[in-house]
């Protein structure tokens, strides 16, 4: 291939067909064919999931700025319905694409799982908003928040309002749901 390549374009296209049709490794031929072609669309449709690092590595080094979010979603959702031992990485992939709205959903259908009012609820929705929170204020776009994550931060201020922390309560929500004024009007009136 490296001679063929060193011909011109068209022989060592020829040269990689003829390698991708004959070889037996349909994995490495892939790849090379997905490299070669940058066809980074069919590359997030077949690479192993279990090496999705390298899918993302390989998305940023073949695929044009404007091609590389709808890449990483598409990466996403994949690791998502094929796989239920990626969430982290379907995660940083929503990340990386900036869709924080996809991610909002995966939280608020975690917490949604709980009992409502539940010590176990209460617990996820903690640590799911304070992670939602810490990845809000990383992306760099400007972002609407969604009346799914608002949803969220006001009940995480009515759990904070009940273990007697209006001051936390306060500034979830004049930091991230600034609409919420009958809650905000409350907790000004109400504290000490």
């Amino acid at each position: 291939m490296i001679i063929a390549y060193s011909i011109d374009q068209t022989t060592f296209n020829n040269t990689l067909k003829t390698f991708c049709t004959e070889t037996t490794d349909r994995f490495i031929s892939g790849i090379l064919r997905h490299i070669a072609f940058k066809d980074t669309e069919e590359l997030v449709n077949r690479y192993d999931l279990d090496k999705w690092k390298e899918c993302v590595a390989l998305i940023f080094s073949l695929s044009s700025s404007d091609k590389r979010k709808a890449l990483l979603s598409k990466l996403a959702r994949r690791l998502s319905s094929e796989s239920k031992d990626h969430e982290e990485a379907v995660i940083f992939c929503y990340i990386l694409a900036e869709e924080f709205d996809e991610i909002v959903e995966m939280y608020s259908n975690k917490i949604s799982k709980e009992k409502t009012h539940s010590r176990a609820r209460k617990v996820q929705l903690v640590e799911s908003t304070t992670r939602l929170m810490a990845i809000y204020s990383c992306l760099t776009v400007d972002i609407k928040i969604s009346s799914n994550f608002e949803r969220l931060l006001k009940e995480l201020a009515l759990v904070c309002l009940e273990a007697n922390k209006k001051l936390l309560s306060y500034q979830i929500l004049t930091k991230y749901a600034p609409s919420s004024t009958k809650i905000i009007n409350y907790l000004i009136q109400n504290t000490n």
